[in-house]
Parts: structure tokens; C-alpha cells; sequence
């Protein structure tokens, strides 16, 4: 159900490192190919339900180091990547998964289904305020980011859009409608842009974000 697995991290950090240098490569899509959810949640499909709790679970120091590694490596990539991307949110998107589609520059979601940073549900603490800080910048206010925080309350359509946490409603679950109009996001406004200039424009907007990490190479993973 695209848990945010230890493969599955390393494969996106595989493609980030290597379309992010190909000049064929103007832009990303990313989305699921889940339809639904295997424990019903109310049968919405799946976008991703975030972090691979089973491998935490496992109480296995190296593996769990390796994988927050890799989770913080993909961090690092969307953040400092010169191209677009685009969250296409065909279901619900939660806690790892949410951050995965935060850190795109644009989300469009089914506006039946939902977007949720549930860690607290959980039981999972946040250590420092990196995450909040991060949550202000859509939310745009200090009680909205530790009102999504505090309650892990799931964002619907509308709400999440007033909240900051998506950009657009799609209507009807059409999976072919929110990919047409997230190609057309891309096309019609992120490519309308010189490369260059846009690539500077996204890396000053994040600039207190990527300070924070030091710089990957392949020899890290």
C-alpha cells in the first residue's frame, strides 16, 4: 500500500539523483498506483500511509539508521532539485507520505480524500521544532501548524486547501482528470518559466531548509 519502505526510498532517491542531471527531464509527476486501501479506511484509495513502521519495529539499530539515512537523503533531494514537481494525490496521503507530497512545489488531491500528519496518533514524537516550522510554511500561522500537529486530524478536500496543505480539488476521483490537470500545472505554468531562473527561484525559497543538511553523494547511501 506504498508504505514509505526502505526500497521504496532508495528507489526515489535513485531517480531524484539521476533525472535531476538529465536535460531530458523538465519536471516530475508523483502519484500511486494503489487503488485502495487493504484495511478499508472508509474504501478510499491510497496515495501512502507514510513511514514503514514494521522495520522501526524491528528494533534492528543499523537497518533503523539506514532508513531514517535514506528518509533524510530524499528530504535533501526534493528540497535541493532545480525541476518541478508535482503531487498528483490520488488517495490518502499520511505522515511520511504527507511530507513527501509537502515537499513537492504543487498538490492536487481528490477532493474525497485526505491529507493527514497522524504521527501523534501514533505515538511518535516530534524532537524539535523543524517539523512545525516546516508544516508553518503552509499553514501560515503558528496555531493552524500545531493545530495539523497536536490533534493529527485528516484534512478533506476544501479544508485541506484552506489549511494550505494542497493547491487544487479534483472532483469524481478521475484519475485520468488529476493527471491531465497536474500535466497541465506543468505545462502551463512551471514550464512557462526559463529553466535556469525558475531552478534559482525554487532554491531561494528554500534555502532554510536545505542549510540544514550537508551535502549527499553516492558514497553516503
Amino acid at each position: 500500500v506504498n508504505v514509505l519502505s526502505l526500497e521504496m526510498i532508495d528507489g526515489l532517491n535513485n531517480i531524484l539523483s539521476k533525472f535531476d542531471k538529465n536535460k531530458y527531464c523538465d519536471g516530475y509527476i508523483i502519484t500511486s498506483n494503489v487503488p485502495k486501501s487493504r484495511r478499508g479506511m472508509d474504501k478510499l484509495p491510497i496515495f501512502s500511509p507514510g513511514y514503514d513502521l514494521s522495520l522501526m519495529r524491528k528494533k534492528d539499530r543499523a537497518l533503523t539508521k539506514r532508513y531514517f539515512f535514506a528518509l533524510q537523503k530524499l528530504d535533501y533531494l526534493q528540497n535541493i532539485s532545480s525541476k518541478p514537481m508535482i503531487a498528483a494525490l490520488n488517495g490518502a496521503t499520511i505522515a511520511g507520505g504527507a511530507l513527501l507530497a509537502l515537499r513537492c512545489d504543487y498538490r492536487l488531491m481528490f477532493d474525497d480524500c485526505f491529507i493527514s500528519m497522524n504521527e501523534v496518533k501514533n505515538g511518535i514524537k516530534f524532537r524539535d521544532n523543524s517539523i512545525f516550522k516546516f508544516i508553518k510554511r503552509f499553514t501560515g500561522s503558528d496555531n493552524r501548524a500545531v493545530y495539523v500537529l497536536q490533534t493529527g486530524k485528516s484534512f478533506y478536500g476544501k479544508e485541506a486547501k484552506e489549511y494550505g496543505l494542497i493547491d487544487k480539488c479534483v472532483k469524481n476521483r478521475d484519475m485520468k482528470q488529476l493527471l491531465s490537470q497536474s500535466l497541465n500545472v506543468l505545462e502551463n505554468e512551471y514550464f512557462m518559466a526559463e529553466k535556469e531562473a525558475a531552478a534559482i527561484a525554487r532554491k531561494s525559497g528554500r534555502e532554510d531548509i536545505i542549510k540544514d543538511y550537508r551535502d549527499y553523494t553516492d558514497e553516503d547511501a
